[in-house]
């Protein structure tokens, strides 16, 4: 029996990195919904944190969730290798949604920027047995957001319905929708829509 709860911790401007040393959580969120305990993580891109290597093994030590919210303030980077460790650590959950939010900055992501430095995120194996349900919204049709989109239909095997709600940066005559599209039709067995953020398209 899934018991009501409705948690929320917000982090410190100080607070330590997660899981990479470029990104860092604002904030965590814990609640139930529909008899399941939903996790939502807020995290930012950050440079010149100090990391926690133990902070996302401490967060599975919550109530068991079923449901992983994931929130990227990523201002166009690289965010396959922090996205994937979350989900080798929580490889029983049932229903993951991403936001990817790129926000301006002035500077943008460098040809050689860290945020790419470990790129062997993109050939992992995760098990991730229990998942059935995904969701990309603010997808861009960037070449790391294609490879994070082949990595999720590659390791969650028992997938049976991906949405993505795409950007208004992307249209059908670009390469990414294109390979978005390719994907899906190369998994047919799983239901694929493709929305815009304000509806669908």
């Amino acid at each position: 029996m899934v018991e009501d709860l409705s948690w929320s911790y917000s982090c410190a401007v100080q607070s330590v990195g997660i899981g990479e040393l470029l990104w860092r959580l604002r904030s965590l969120d814990l609640w139930t919904d529909d008899s399941a305990y939903v996790l939502r993580l807020n995290i930012d891109f950050s440079e010149y944190m100090h990391v926690d290597h133990d902070l996302i093994q401490k967060i599975a030590l919550l109530p068991p969730f079923s449901v992983l919210h994931i929130v990227l303030a990523a201002y166009g980077h690289v965010f396959g290798a922090v996205v994937s460790n979350l989900l080798a650590t929580y490889t029983s959950i049932l229903s993951l949604k991403v936001v990817i939010w790129n926000f301006k900055r002035t500077q943008a992501c460098p040809a050689d920027c860290l945020c790419d430095e470990s790129p062997n995120w993109r050939s992992q194996t995760i098990p991730m047995m229990s998942l059935e349900e995904i969701e990309i919204d603010g997808f861009e049709g960037t070449s790391h957001e294609v490879d994070f989109l082949k990595l999720l239909f590659r390791c969650a095997t028992r997938m049976k319905r991906m949405t993505v709600r795409i950007s208004h940066k992307l249209f059908p005559s670009d390469r990414g929708y294109k390979e978005m599209l390719s994907i899906f039709e190369a998994n047919a067995s799983v239901k694929c829509y493709v929305y815009r953020r304000s509806g669908w398209y």
